[in-house]
């Protein structure tokens, strides 16, 4: 993707930002107003600009909008995992932390559930240092964040008050996520190393094509439970969903799950 998306802070410094500092109803620091704008912003018009940037041949592979804007975020990620810039702006956890408090004020943005989840992970994963520890309070949200927690390459430690979305912890590679509440479908999606923990549920496809790592689901959990997966650890409850029959995907195969205190896969 083209395009300038790490322009200094003082291009910003021109514009009425009174708006936001009143919607977001907390004291801001230069570096969660950076996130802040950039979110509102470039973010918003790397956004725009997917649904449209398809080749024909692509925009029938993606007949929906929404998988067109996730493949072009993607490309934003590739763009920015490495290194996230603001300008000359130092950026700490605390700042993104702050940040999620106002969150709620965005949820009627076009694509919302959809790229939000990418923005803070990419910002956490950037940002964060190995061994560091964040907790965001997601709980006031009604659009619940799907994405959650992708891409995590360092060891950082995470916890959500809160619900999340589908596909948390999408291509996770090292660190914890710790939801304290539900998630949805596809949690640990593709998933090559970490640790996932939900307190409540989680639905269906769990450990879908996950490689390497440790779930554990405390409540529900539903069906076709590790769908072509072929290595990683699942700890589950005595009320889980089904098995899938597709499970341990491979010749190599490396899964162990757990029902309760009892070894279900391998039989």
């Amino acid at each position: 993707m083209g395009g300038n998306y790490s322009r200094s802070f003082e291009y910003y410094k021109g514009l009425d930002k009174g708006t936001t500092e009143r919607k977001l109803k907390i004291e801001r620091t230069e570096g969660i107003k950076g996130i802040t704008d950039f979110y509102e912003t470039e973010f918003q018009e790397i956004v725009n600009r997917c649904k449209d940037s398809f080749s024909e041949e692509k925009k029938r592979m993606f007949p929906n909008v929404e998988p067109r804007i996730f493949a072009g975020v993607i490309d934003w990620i590739k763009e920015y995992r490495c290194g996230f810039s603001l300008g000359n702006i130092d950026l700490s956890l605390d700042d993104i932390a702050y940040f999620c408090k106002g969150l709620k004020n965005y949820e009627k943005m076009p694509f919302f559930k959809d790229t939000a989840g990418v923005y803070i992970s990419v910002l956490i994963t950037c940002v964060g240092k190995e061994g560091d520890k964040i907790e965001l309070d997601l709980s006031n949200l009604k659009k619940k964040l799907d994405w959650f927690g992708m891409v995590l390459s360092k060891n950082i430690n995470i916890r959500v008050k809160g619900d999340i979305g589908n596909c948390l912890g999408y291509l996770m590679g090292n660190g914890s996520i710790t939801v304290e509440g539900s998630a949805g479908d596809f949690v640990g999606m593709s998933m090559r190393n970490g640790k996932i923990t939900i307190s409540k549920d989680a639905g269906t496809h769990l450990g879908f094509f996950m490689r390497k790592g440790e779930i554990s689901i405390y409540g529900k959990t539903g069906n076709e439970i590790g769908y072509e997966m072929d290595g990683g650890k699942l700890f589950l409850s005595d009320n889980c969903g089904r098995i899938s029959e597709h499970t341990g995907y491979g010749s190599y195969s490396h899964v162990v799950i757990y029902k309760g205190s009892k070894k279900v896969w391998p039989e």
